[in-house]
């Protein structure tokens, strides 16, 4: 029996690459007690250098901060991973209880700060939650936008109408709104063009079943 994602009676769709965007409507509150934790703690750590040029990433322990606002965004993740697992592995994962364990950090970026281009290579899923968005520049339509790029090599769109092979997939990020992705998957973020700070908490997850 063949492998894939039957869409259209006999068009199989392979090597299908799972992207979950999950926007939480009611994230106000949420959002401004994760932002001045954030900023607080920005104080008083020099952060570390990944993928960040420019801009702040913190350590990679922010959910042992002790701020009931961390606990309520584990929930979140929590929720999000069972939902993109189930949806993504199907029948393989039905019934089964597995052990996760979550790593995170928080991102304050401000004019001019980017991440390059990278992956999280040794997790089941990676993902990123947006706190605040800054003030972006109008004049700057990608400032903060997060792009992934397509893993398979050798492609070229250019024989098929429309974007179904469009070797990269942008998202304009939104406040409350999380995005869950393989490890593996590269992606980086582009530079950021306004006032303020844009902050995100990014994260890896482990699944051992």
């Amino acid at each position: 029996m063949s492998q894939g994602f039957y869409v259209d009676g006999n068009l199989l769709m392979t090597f299908v690459t799972p992207l979950l965007k999950r926007q939480w409507p009611d994230s106000h509150d949420l959002n401004r007690r994760l932002r001045d934790a954030i900023l607080e703690n920005e104080q008083h750590d020099t952060g570390l250098s990944r993928s960040n040029v420019g801009g702040w990433h913190s350590k990679e322990e922010l959910f042992r901060w002790k701020d009931p606002a961390i606990g309520e965004l584990f929930q979140r993740i929590q929720e999000a991973t069972q939902e993109a697992t189930s949806r993504f592995c199907g029948d393989a994962v039905k019934g089964t209880s597995p052990e996760m364990t979550v790593s995170g950090w928080a991102n304050v970026s401000r004019d001019g700060h980017y991440n390059s281009i990278h992956n999280h290579v040794g997790y089941t899923w990676s993902g990123v939650y947006y706190v605040a968005l800054g003030d972006s520049d109008p004049q700057a339509p990608s400032s903060g936008i997060i792009e992934f790029v397509d893993p398979r090599g050798g492609i070229d769109p250019e024989h098929f109408p429309g974007d179904a092979l469009w070797p990269y997939v942008r998202v304009t990020p939104a406040a409350g709104m999380m995005l869950l992705f393989p490890g593996w998957l590269q992606h980086w973020v582009h530079p950021f063009r306004g006032r303020g700070e844009r902050i995100s908490i990014a994260f890896n997850i482990k699944l051992r079943f």
